[in-house]
């Protein structure tokens, strides 16, 4: 993980952190993990309230974060209130 932050122009949002950590740990064989919004919260606080809406996870800062530095996709399942978050490729530079 660490050679995944130092490739950053800029790091993540420290409040971000315990997520990327998160991802970071799942093992490379699961190809996919769904956190709750409750679940999310655990890990980094009270969520924007834009998280519940689809761009935020698949068109902002958060979703570059996702795909760039720890190669997931990110899919907001509202039903749920749920983000399934799915392995990929990391994005290049």
């Amino acid at each position: 993980m660490v050679g995944v932050l130092e490739e950053w122009v800029m790091p993540p949002p420290r409040k971000y952190l315990p997520l990327v950590q998160f991802l970071a740990a799942v093992p490379p064989e699961q190809q996919a993990i769904v956190l709750t919004f409750d679940d999310l919260e655990q890990l980094i606080g009270s969520l924007a309230a834009s998280a519940a809406v689809r761009s935020y996870w698949s068109h902002s800062r958060m979703a570059w974060l996702n795909s760039k530095a720890l190669g997931f996709a990110a899919e907001l399942d509202r039903s749920r209130r749920a983000v399934i978050f799915t392995r990929r490729a990391p994005i290049n530079s």
